[in-house]
Parts: C-alpha cells; structure tokens; sequence
C-alpha cells in the first residue's frame, strides 16, 4: 500500500521503552494515531475463565451479531424500495387456506409494521437462540426425517412446516442425518448441503417418544397451524415466511456458487449494481401438462400486469427466467414493441428443467442445477419488485422470502382463474383464491387505482418508516465483513493471553483478550447499537431543524493517515451534536468521480444535502487534515468509552462499502482465490508487510524480514490449525522470502495473494491520474477486506493502513490483538498509509 505524507506537524518529544518481565510497551506520541503495543501473557487460564464461564453471555453477543447480519446475502428493503412502492397503486392480497383468510395491503400500516425488517431481526435471532443452545443436554428435541419426493419448492416448504411443529412442540429441531434428501450428493443427505446448519446440537442417540420424537417432512399440512407462545398473534402468513428463510440462510459455499454465476452472468457483475429492476420467473411445461395451471401464459400478460408501473417508476431494467426458452425469444418480440425500452438481465443456466428430468439425473448433477436454482432466488429476492406464476412452488417461496427482506409490495402474477383444488370468488371486482392445497397459502391480488392510501400511512408515519429500515441498514450493513462468531471464538480460546496498550498523548487504554471488560466492550452487540445511532444521527426523517458540519480539506497524505483525519472531523461534529456533511465537489486525491469525497467509495454519510449558507452557527465548516485527539470529545451517549473503541466505530462507519466497491472487490477476489471466495478459506491469518519509503524517510527504525513476522505467530497458527495465509506488500521480495520460508517449514503454509500492482507507494500513487488513482484504491480496498475478514491478523504497527485493518477487526468483534515486530518508536513524521 502506498505510504502518505502527512502535512500536519508533528512533534516527536522522545521515547521510552520499558522492559518488564520480557514484555515491551511502547508510548507513540504520534498526534494522528494511537498506537498498540502488545504484551503476551504464557497462559490462557484467563481467557479460559472469562469466556467459558461466561459463555451464555458471549453466545448472545453472537448470536445477536449473527441474527441481524445473515440477512447480508440478500438486500433488505430500504429507503430507494419505500420510495418505488410509494408510487405504485395499493394491492391487496388475501393468502387463503383452509384455516386462514389473511388480508395484506402494501399501504396498510398493519401489513408495513408485520412486515418490518426489525421485527425479521427479532423473530430470526429468537429462531437461532432457540436452535442454538448453550447446553444441549436438557433440551427435548424433534428428528426431521422423510423428505418428501416432490419438486425443490415443494419439499422446502414441507421442510418448513415440520421446522414450525417442532418449534410449537419447544422442541429443538435437527435433520436425520444421513438424510434422504434428493438434491444433491453432500454427506449429510440434508437441506444443510446447501444452508447453514439448523443447529448446533447432534442428534440424540435414542429416540423415545419424550425427550426426542420424530417429524416426517413430507407432510406439511398447516390446517391447523401452531406456533409457540412468542408467535401466538402472528399472521400464519408471516410466521411461514420467516420458518422458511430461516432454513435457507445460505452457506459460504452456496453464496460464494451464487455471487460467482451473477459475476459471470451479469455487466457490471454484482445484484447491487442493476437496481432498480423487476425480477420474473415464467412457469409452464408440465405444470400445464398436470393440469396444476389451466393454461401456459403468454410473456406479454406478465408484462401487461407491471409495464405501466415499472415506467411510473422508472424500471427499465428486467430479470427473467424460465425453464421454457421460449420466454425469451417472446422478450425480444415484446421489447421490440416498447422500442426497447428494457434491458434484460439473465443468467446462463440449463433450461428444460423440470421435476421429471431432475430426478432423472446423478446427484451431484442434480447439487449443481439447484445451485442454479439458489442463483434465481437470490436475484430475484433482491429484485425491487417481482413478478411470477402463482402455482409454482418456487414463486411463492421467492415471495416469503421477499416479505421477510421486508418487501411486502405484492408480486404480479397472471392467475386469477380456477386451478385444481383452488376455488375462485368474484367480489366486487376483488379476487379471492381459496386454495384447498394443504402444503401452500395462494395469494390473490385486488389493485386499487390509487396510491392515497399508500402515501397516507407511510409519509404520514415516515417516522416509523424510517425506523425499521435503520434498524435493517445498521444491522445488515456489516455484512461485507465476517463478524467474529463461534470459529473465532474457538480459536482465541487457544491462543495465550495478550495486552495491547493503546497509548497517545491524553489516553493510556489497556486491552487484553482474555479480559471480559475487554470482550463486553467490543462485542457485536455493542457495534450494532453504535453503528444504528451513528445512522439514525446522520439520517434524519427532517434535516432542516439540524445543525451541521462541513467536513471539507482533505490531507494530501496517505489513504490510511486521511481517513483517519476525516474520523477525527467526524468524531468532531457528533460531539457538538451536529450533522457531518462532505462538502463537493471536495479535494478528495483518490479518484475522479464526481463528488471528490469518500463517497466516491463508501456509503453516503448522510441523507442531508449541503446547507447553502455557512453562518458558524447553523452550519460550520471542519478541516479534515487536523486529526488531534488531544481531548477527546464524544456524544454524551459515548462518555463511557474508551477512545480506542469509540474512534474505531467512527472509521467503520465512514467506510462501509457502497456497491460498486463491494462488486469490484468481490470480482478481484474470485479472479484471485479458488474456491472464489473469502468465506471458503476460513481459518486463515493475514499479514501485511510495510516496507520501502518506511524506511527511506525514518518512519521505521529498519525493514523487518518475513522470518521475524512468522516467528510472532507461527506456534499459534500451529496450535490452532492454520494452515492458510493471505500475504501482501508494496515490496515484492516478500513472497520470494515465503517460499523460502514455507520450504523450511515444509510447505506447511497455504499461499493466498491478489493479483493487484505492487511497488506502489504515496509518491508513485500521486503521480500517476486520478482514474488510476482510484483504481489502486479499489485494490487497497480489495486488501482491507481480505484483511479484515481473517481469523487472526499480522501487520506493521507503524502503518496507518495496518492500524486502520486493526480499528476494522476491532469493530467486527475480533479483539484479539494483531502481532507485529514493532516495539519502538520511529523517527521523524509519522506519515500515514
């Protein structure tokens, strides 16, 4: 990474180093940053005791984190999705069935706060909690068995009722395993072939009638449906949604297969990057042949049902799949009409599947076709709005899982008529499909041709709103980085205790990983409530009672040392209770796009648009090439924080990665790593190696080799069984020093590296254009993720960039201290990278 030079003076009064006990605190009284030095402790009885014993209260920190970001694989509703409903007529739905006739309206605000994604985050962690147990000695269990022979949708929605009947039991459910699932060839024989586990309990040895029963899967009759007492007045409707996306929370496998077919498929080759955009799924063959539909609808009839609404909304973007081809040769015949007015987006996949066919093949072909099938899913569950056939099994399950992502617009769908086993009844106008399928609820959809409704209950109670999608934003918006969760745990639970005292010139804060002052302070929990209040804080439903911040006057330093002068600008305003704002266009050296701000990277930092006067009351104007921390100064909620943690939630929030990034980040990974993905890598350590104008310009007493890294950490990676490393530096001799090293130790080693250009530095980055710029950013943005995402981390402790990745994994929960072989103080500036 490119070193930067910092303009602001710096004053370097001496050092001390102190030896005590073969341990070395370091005191930097480098203004910018504060600086950890590390003391390790021989043993881990400490972490022992605080994390064993407190395990009960370090799982719900997990489990917290975990059920407000698995949600991470498919977008959540927000702010650009309220504003696309907001213009589309009301819809009513009533999904019937023997036992229910439940009213929905996207304009209803029963149905917006049923539908919310706070309560998604609630009801999801409350299914973990109770699936994941601390103690799974004294639970009662239900043994899922019999997966039923019937298409992909059909079996997943009986697995759900059996889920559900376990759950109205109390009972703990768990797969039999091996299973007789018929999709694929994985070990398990379970939907757990391609979904996170439904628990962490094994499967109870004997099976007595009490403590442990058994639950066919191939029922899934809901005449009578039963819930557990939390539930008792939730709509049936609502309650399948969420049993159902709880057993299909992808995989790392899965996804990584899923965002890896949308790079091939898709230009630009990321979901985020086409929104807005309808996503619809034709079904015909032999659902017309077994009568389950009357007829086989034309293309045009799907389109005539949304074309007036996706152009009052601007939608000119479509995603259609089928397993008749011929839908999309009927696409080209209707765009050509509307003068291609539609841009199709499709993904290359095998067509002509059906049931019959499927089961016709192996079962590893069979693994990779629903694959295929969870790539549909997944883009059309981020889908802005949808449009399918109703008798399919896999509409209806992309819309429970839509509705639990908290977009309850109603799908469009061309069926309006009798079907086998459903019963039609015209009221006014409103059609109401009585389906006396037991295993699905049907929708059927009433339009009202007017929004008045919709604008009433939601601009009027825009509060309220706003709220659940905060709550969604600040709770899902992590999920560009792995939390720390129980593979972390397991591993720092191995490793020797070790204290990090960060120390600057007002602060002295000592850490130490075993310490439950320490794991309290930086768990999930504790960033998921910062970061919604730093949200809610910066997107307000009304910004013209507010005072603001103009954070303008970037440093022309290093990425690292700038951003961390923007923290401090941004600590800055929320302590005097104002709004930060970028000014723009701003003197942003990183790139050429139009807002010459961090924008042009990360997520906007706030919905309020610049004020147009700058009076120093109302609004102020604040440096960001200062960065003192001097006196620290928080928000009256932060008081009780320690600096360490507090400024680490600043930077995390400043860069959370907007789309584009996310996407160029994700594609140069699959481009670099095999398997294509970080997540399937796990457990592995990253080092980052700062050399070159480090040490030119005396900012490091000298140029540590790779040996003196590896030695820091070599016994923990051995005691803890990693075996991978991802390594990167600006100097290129350090992966001829790894192979060396790595022969040593007989390849014990598993080499991860990106394919991005090396030998850059502050001076080369800032002469070469500011397109270029922007794109060594993007891979320095590349590392910063890999980095952050590992298990344990190495580093060089006098770069910004290496203590930025420490604040990032700090924030994520992984508050075991990174090594480095930097005990000293450094001469000279203290120029950021």
């Amino acid at each position: 990474m490119a070193e930067k030079f910092d303009s602001t003076p710096f004053l370097l009064l001496g050092f001390v180093l102190i030896f005590i006990f073969g341990i070395f605190i370091g005191l930097n009284l480098n203004r910018t940053d504060i600086k950890p030095f590390i003391a390790y402790l021989s043993s881990n009885a400490i972490l022992q005791k605080n994390l064993e014993s407190n395990q009960q209260q370090s799982l719900h920190s997990f489990s917290f984190a975990y059920n407000t970001t698995h949600l991470w694989s498919m977008r959540l509703a927000d702010e650009n999705y309220y504003r696309i409903v907001r213009r589309l007529p009301c819809r009513t739905v009533n999904y019937v069935d023997q036992s229910v006739n439940e009213l929905m309206n996207h304009c209803s605000q029963t149905t917006i706060n049923e539908f919310s994604v706070n309560e998604t985050v609630n009801i999801q962690r409350w299914f973990y909690e109770h699936q994941y147990p601390v103690d799974c000695s004294n639970k009662k269990f239900a043994v899922i068995h019999n997966y039923a022979w019937s298409g992909f949708g059909s079996t997943i929605h009986q697995v759900a009722w059996a889920f559900g009947e376990a759950l109205a039991q109390n009972r703990i459910a768990i797969y039999e395993t091996p299973g007789n699932w018929v999709y694929g060839d994985c070990k398990f024989g379970t939907p757990d072939c391609f979904f996170l586990p439904i628990t962490n309990c094994s499967i109870p040895s004997k099976i007595d009638g009490n403590q442990t029963i058994r639950i066919p899967a191939n029922r899934g009759h809901w005449e009578k449906a039963r819930y557990p007492d939390v539930f008792q007045n939730r709509t049936l409707t609502w309650y399948r949604s969420q049993l159902l996306f709880y057993l299909m929370r992808y995989n790392a496998q899965t996804l990584a297969h899923v965002q890896h077919l949308v790079a091939q498929s898709f230009d630009p080759p990321s979901v985020d990057l086409h929104h807005p955009y309808v996503a619809l799924y034709v079904r015909r063959s032999d659902k017309v042949t077994n009568r389950e539909m009357s007829q086989a609808y034309p293309l045009s009839q799907y389109f005539n049902l949304f074309d007036n609404d996706t152009h009052q909304t601007n939608i000119t973007t479509i995603y259609i799949n089928s397993e008749d081809n011929n839908v999309f040769k009927e696409f080209q015949q209707i765009n050509k009409n509307k003068t291609g007015y539609y841009k199709l987006l499709r993904v290359k996949t095998r067509k002509d599947i059906v049931f019959g066919s499927l089961m016709g093949m192996a079962m590893n072909e069979r693994g990779k076709i629903i694959l295929e099938f969870l790539t549909d899913l997944f883009i059309e569950a981020n889908a802005d709005l949808h449009a399918g056939t109703l008798t399919s099994n896999w509409c209806r399950l992309v819309d429970e899982m839509r509705l639990v992502l908290g977009k309850f617009s109603p799908y469009y769908t061309p069926e309006n008529g009798y079907y086998l086993g459903f019963v039609l009844i015209f009221i006014f106008g409103v059609f109401i499909g009585l389906n006396m399928n037991t295993t699905d609820i049907k929708p059927f959809i009433l339009y009202s041709s007017s929004n008045m409704i919709l604008q009433e209950e939601l601009e009027s109670n825009q509060q309220q709103s706003l709220n659940p999608f905060s709550f969604a934003y600040n709770t899902t918006h992590l999920w560009s980085m792995r939390l720390a969760d129980e593979n972390y745990y397991r591993i720092i639970r191995r490793l020797p205790c070790r204290t990090v005292n960060y120390v600057d010139q007002s602060i002295n804060e000592t850490m130490n990983h075993c310490s439950q002052t320490t794991i309290n302070e930086f768990s999930v929990k504790e960033t998921v409530n910062a970061q919604k209040w730093f949200y809610e804080h910066q997107h307000p439903v009304d910004c013209s009672n507010k005072k603001f911040a103009i954070i303008h006057n970037y440093a022309w330093s290093g990425i690292g040392s700038t951003i961390h002068q923007v923290v401090w600008a941004f600590g800055e305003a929320l302590a005097q209770n104002r709004i930060a704002v970028y000014e723009t266009p701003g003197n942003w050296v990183y790139g050429d796009c139009k807002f010459g701000t961090l924008d042009c990277f990360f997520l906007p930092i706030t919905n309020c648009s610049i004020p147009s006067k700058i009076d120093g009351d109302q609004t102020i104007r604040i440096p960001a090439n200062i960065g003192h921390w001097e006196k620290p100064r928080y928000p009256d909620v932060f008081q009780n924080r320690t600096l360490t943690w507090y400024r680490s939630q600043l930077l995390f929030y400043l860069m959370r990665y907007n789309a584009q990034t996310l996407a160029h980040v994700q594609h140069l990974i699959a481009q670099s790593f095999d398997p294509p993905s970080v997540d399937l890598h796990h457990p592995y350590i990253a080092l980052y190696v700062r050399r070159s104008d480090k040490v030119t310009n005396r900012e490091m007493s000298q140029a540590y080799s790779l040996s003196q890294y590896f030695n820091l950490f070599d016994n923990d990676t051995h005691q803890t069984n990693i075996t991978t490393i991802y390594i990167n530096s600006e100097d290129n001799n350090v992966y001829n020093e790894f192979e060396q090293i790595n022969k040593n130790k007989t390849g014990y080693y598993k080499l991860l590296r990106v394919k991005t250009r090396k030998d850059i530095v502050f001076g080369s980055l800032m002469g070469m254009p500011m397109n270029e710029r922007g794109k060594i950013i993007l891979e320095f943005l590349t590392d910063l993720f890999i980095e952050a995402n590992a298990d344990l981390h190495a580093g060089t402790l006098s770069s910004n960039w290496c203590r930025l990745v420490d604040e990032m994994r700090l924030v994520l929960g992984k508050f075991s201290p990174y090594y480095t072989p930097e005990n000293g103080y450094y001469l000279g500036l203290r120029r950021k990278k």
